[in-house]
């Protein structure tokens, strides 16, 4: 929650019994300079915690394993709290939405990892696929070219040998998604990001100059993709830093990634 000086702070409070095991707790903290200084807090931000003892009985085993089923089928769904008893609801969520208090009622959204596709299983693919499970993506690259497959060797990463137009298909595009062909070869790359943008995925993105972003925008268009569509396309993929390396390419993307996902998350903040 803070890097350790909160958490030494609650673990004092439940050692001397301060936190009930019975109804949930509303901490503040950072309010004044006094308990800044205390706690070690610099930032001078406030944080506030709701602490809710959940037991072991049937009502919450069967909650959580509703919770893992949307997950595991890359759904949200709520979990309501009450800051006033131990009682939670479930609803669902057809969007990840951010931690929202309202009066006596806490809404916890879960969503489903942000899941990754890459298109072509390249160097440049690996740097990625390695940085994006850092930072806690589920990575899914995919090649129609089996000698790259059958070198794929990341851990914790699946290597698909199929076609990016099948592998979107079966995997799904939905807003948790991003969808990046790296694959430098025109007819590769034009299928993915031709299947993924008719996907809600999250990001869509292509590696190439500008002149050859500007040559695939136009094959698309003449495809009959709209202007808005390929208002969707991100290429050259990432942020232009002058990113020459895979793993300065890797960066720029990860780095676009993290600015567009804070700001939608902004967005949707009451």
């Amino acid at each position: 929650m803070s890097g350790g000086c909160i958490e030494d702070d609650i673990a004092k409070q439940i050692v001397n019994q301060q936190l009930t095991a019975s109804k949930p707790s509303i901490l503040s903290y950072g309010v004044d300079a006094s308990e800044n200084e205390r706690l070690g807090l610099p930032c001078g931000g406030e944080l506030t915690l709701l602490v809710q003892p959940i037991e072991a009985n049937q009502e919450n085993q069967q909650q959580f394993k509703q919770i893992l089923s949307a997950l595991s089928q890359r759904q949200c769904i709520n979990r309501i709290s009450s800051t006033v008893d131990n009682s939670s609801t479930l609803s669902p969520a057809s969007l990840f939405q951010p931690l929202n208090r309202s009066g006596n009622k806490v809404t916890h959204c879960f969503g489903p990892h942000f899941q990754m596709l890459l298109i072509g299983a390249g160097q440049l693919s690996k740097v990625l696929a390695e940085l994006a499970l850092a930072m806690d993506y589920q990575v899914i690259v995919c090649d129609p070219r089996p000698e790259l497959i059958e070198q794929w060797d990341v851990a914790d990463v699946e290597a698909v040998f199929d076609t990016p137009d099948q592998l979107i298909l079966k995997q799904g595009g939905d807003a948790q998604s991003v969808i990046i062909s790296l694959t430098h070869v025109n007819a590769i790359d034009d299928l993915a990001v031709s299947s993924a943008l008719k996907t809600d995925a999250f990001y869509v993105g292509a590696l190439g100059s500008m002149r050859t972003s500007e040559s695939r925008k136009q094959r698309l268009l003449a495809q009959g993709f709209s202007a808005k569509q390929l208002s969707k396309l991100h290429a050259p993929v990432g942020l232009s830093i002058g990113s020459k390396t895979p793993i300065e390419i890797a960066v720029s993307v990860m780095a676009q990634l993290t600015s567009l996902r804070a700001a939608a998350t902004r967005k949707m903040t009451p």
